[in-house]
């Protein structure tokens, strides 16, 4: 989980301050949130939702396939207890839906979404993620992965479709 907690550290701290402060010091990489983005697949999905709409100053685009609709370990009491130190509101507060809403109205975000085309229990979250942050203001995709679940056949889809998709904004050429 993306989130700083006794349990899990500092991880959201490590992603949004530490990886970022390392890659503008140590690689040629462009400046600007416009060519930052975060990505995931899976839980890893979930966490580039959180992290996207809890932080659009630093990322400009969002790539999540196949993310859960909130922060889990099994279930909330757990995730609460575990993720959160016990603390419900903090919980609450980063449900990628409450971090969203928050953030109203996101301009120039870009959000993709994607998903196996059979992948039962995903998809109406990727749906649903994909009509909120469109209805926060983001520029949003939505992209099925054909005749794919839950798996990386869907995670190697979803992130050369959404890196393809992002070139122009990027200013890079072709695909």
């Amino acid at each position: 989980m993306c989130v700083d907690s006794t349990m899990f550290g500092k991880s959201a701290t490590y992603l949004t301050q530490d990886v970022p402060a390392w890659i503008a010091k140590n690689l040629p990489a462009a400046t600007g949130r416009t060519n930052w983005a975060i990505a995931g697949f899976s839980q890893g999905g979930t966490c580039a939702i959180q992290l996207g709409a809890g932080y659009p100053k630093l990322f400009g685009t969002i790539i999540d396939v196949s993310g859960e609709l909130v922060p889990s370990l099994g279930d909330p009491a757990a995730t609460i207890r575990g993720g959160f130190d016990g603390n419900e509101a903090a919980y609450n507060a980063a449900l990628p839906l409450s971090l969203l809403a928050a953030g109203t109205p996101f301009t120039d975000t870009h959000a993709i979404f994607a998903v196996g085309e059979n992948d039962q229990k995903y998809k109406p979250w990727a749906q649903q993620m994909t009509a909120a942050a469109k209805a926060a203001g983001m520029q949003t995709d939505y992209f099925e992965s054909p005749g794919t679940g839950h798996d990386w056949n869907t995670g190697n889809y979803g992130l050369t479709r959404a890196f393809t998709e992002l070139f122009p904004r990027w200013g890079l050429g072709g695909s």
